[in-house]
């Protein structure tokens, strides 16, 4: 594994994007690395985290997500995540310094990060 440190941005996908990305992530008969699934994962993430800045409610994200192929209970999941991701997002910008902020969203990012290896390693292992 390279020392080199990865940035993932996480933004909106287009809709043939997000299709794409929710076939290859709910195909379980592909191989597929780790990176692949985080970025898979990640443009599923950015459609919910949109749809969630842009003012929909979760049901609505989710429902934006099974429409588009996904199943309901990873698109529950996922749009938890992405209420998690839009808040510390929001957080940033309340008047906390520059870079208590900055800190602050990357140590949430960090763990956000464990924590979606770890839901994408359960979910694949109990499939």
């Amino acid at each position: 594994m390279s020392n080199a440190q990865q940035i993932m941005e996480v933004m909106e996908p287009t809709d043939i994007a997000l299709r794409e990305a929710i076939h290859s992530f709910a195909d379980e008969d592909e191989e597929k690395s780790n990176e692949a699934m985080m970025a898979d994962f990640l443009v599923i993430l950015g459609r919910a985290c949109a749809r969630l800045d842009e003012g929909a409610t979760p049901e609505q994200a989710v429902a934006d997500l099974v429409f588009h192929g996904m199943e309901r209970e990873s698109a529950e999941t996922i749009v938890q995540k992405a209420e998690e991701t839009v808040e510390a997002n929001r957080g940033k910008g309340r008047g906390v310094d520059s870079s208590q902020a900055t800190g602050n969203w990357l140590t949430r990012f960090g763990i956000l990060v464990i924590v979606l290896l770890a839901v994408l390693v359960y979910m694949y292992a109990g499939g």
